[in-house]
């Protein structure tokens, strides 16, 4: 069961969102730790209202990585990048 409510809608932006690139999975067993990482997602050119959280899910099954309250960005028709964190969007430790 999937359920998508308030998603933004607009220029610029298609729904579902953006499929992350440069995905990397990286196991350290020195350190006891594994890393998800990936490109910082980016669009160009969006105006499609405020975004107010960014939610990272596997397509096909729905199921949630993680999310992010962004604190609400306006988007007005400029470039709207991402940034993950250097320890990658999941850090298990």
């Amino acid at each position: 069961m999937l359920f998508r409510s308030n998603e933004l809608s607009g220029t610029g932006y298609t729904s579902g969102g953006a499929a992350l690139t440069g995905v990397s999975v990286t196991v350290d067993n020195t350190n006891d730790r594994g890393k998800l990482d990936a490109d910082n997602p980016s669009w160009s050119g969006i105006n499609a209202g405020t975004a107010k959280w960014a939610v990272f899910y596997l397509t096909g099954t729905g199921g949630l990585i993680g999310y992010w309250d962004t604190g609400g960005i306006v988007t007005n028709g400029g470039d709207l990048t991402l940034s993950l964190s250097a320890n990658g969007l999941v850090l298990l430790t």
